[in-house]
């Protein structure tokens, strides 16, 4: 095995830590992000129709991380200046997620997701609207500078085209909770990229679904019982070990008035799942299956009626597949939703609403 460059040292560690071994080649190589089909025949895909003239409407995008940058940059490749994204998180940038967002680099670090993002995207004549905040200050927020047509709409509660790119039951929950005409979610698994279309069919899940809230009580409780049961230097340890404030924190266990701050950083530390295994490329692929979905809408009109589906690209074993997820029964979102036939809430795409 020859290892003599470092690209090919990389790559070793890289198989070799997530237990790949050498298998069979690819049987396709060619893939339709049209029809969701591959080949090992190019001329065999169906081509799409060209993107010229298609308008894209504005959309909120809920979350500017690694899945979100991806989309914005195949967006920004694409030169669609019409395109108007509203950028909603709440996050910076830090070493623990500079590595997977295609847009950012180390000089970004510490800096607000939204504001970066918007940066980018007005380098490529894209202009957007960043707020750095969870979806719920959002919607409560003046919004001052966002665009007059599109303020004029969530100031009504109407939220055409939302496109969710955020990994917690807490924050998939608030976009549900909008009810927008048209919602999309993009995500990773392991060494698959996804991206899900939720159009509310009545046996399909919604972005809800298997997404419950986090049960911050109870996580909370057991925390705090565990801190209180330490000396204060093991306090000081632990938080210093985890990347917490020590000091905010050490105000809320002994009860001082401004814990406060303590408290919201406790809660957000039980609440933060654990690491899961991530790169950048699955990440760039979740945003090309996005931007592959709302086109293909965009593109068909009615001819394609919208339907709930997941589409799955399968970087261990180069699939590309479609398959469909079950409706949550003890969803406490969609049990009671079904799709509204009236025309009236029909939206310019085409596309109906879930109300």
């Amino acid at each position: 095995m020859d290892l003599s460059s470092p690209q090919r040292w990389s790559r070793e560690i890289f198989k070799r830590t997530w237990g790949l071994r050498r298998g069979r080649l690819l049987d396709n190589h060619a893939y339709s992000l049209w029809t969701n089909s591959m080949s090992s025949v190019w001329d065999e895909l169906d081509a799409a129709p060209s993107l010229d003239g298609l308008r894209l409407p504005p959309f909120v995008l809920v979350g500017a991380g690694a899945v979100g940058n991806s989309l914005a940059y195949v967006l920004m490749c694409l030169e669609h200046p019409d395109a108007y994204p509203v950028l909603v998180d709440d996050d910076v940038y830090d070493t623990s997620n500079l590595n997977r967002c295609c847009l950012a680099s180390h000089r970004d670090l510490e800096q607000e997701k939204t504001a970066v993002l918007a940066s980018r995207l007005a380098g490529a004549g894209i202009a957007s609207f960043p707020f750095s905040g969870d979806l719920k200050q959002f919607v409560n927020d003046a919004r001052i500078g966002l665009r007059a047509d599109v303020a004029e709409e969530f100031g009504d509660g109407l939220y055409r085209m939302v496109i969710s790119c955020v990994d917690r039951g807490d924050g998939r929950q608030d976009i549900q909770g909008l009810r927008p005409h048209w919602l999309v979610g993009g995500s990773t698994l392991d060494l698959q990229a996804k991206t899900n279309v939720y159009a509310g069919d009545v046996d399909a899940a919604c972005l809800g679904c298997h997404n419950p809230r986090e049960v911050k009580g109870e996580a909370m409780r057991v925390l705090e019982r565990q801190l209180r049961a330490m000396s204060q230097q093991e306090r000081f340890s632990f938080l210093t070990e985890h990347g917490l404030d020590a000091t905010s924190i050490e105000e809320y266990i002994q009860g001082s008035h401004c814990g406060h701050l303590g408290r919201a950083a406790l809660l957000d530390f039980v609440c933060t799942p654990p690491p899961q295994f991530s790169v950048g490329f699955v990440s760039l692929g979740s945003g090309v299956l996005l931007a592959a979905s709302i086109f293909r809408q965009l593109l068909s009109g009615m001819a394609l009626p919208q339907r709930s589906g997941m589409t799955t690209f399968n970087f261990l074993n180069g699939n590309l597949g479609e398959s469909a997820l079950a409706r949550d029964p003890q969803c406490q979102i969609c049990s009671n939703l079904t799709v509204s036939p009236d025309p009236s809430l029909q939206t310019d795409t085409g596309l109906t609403q879930v109300g």
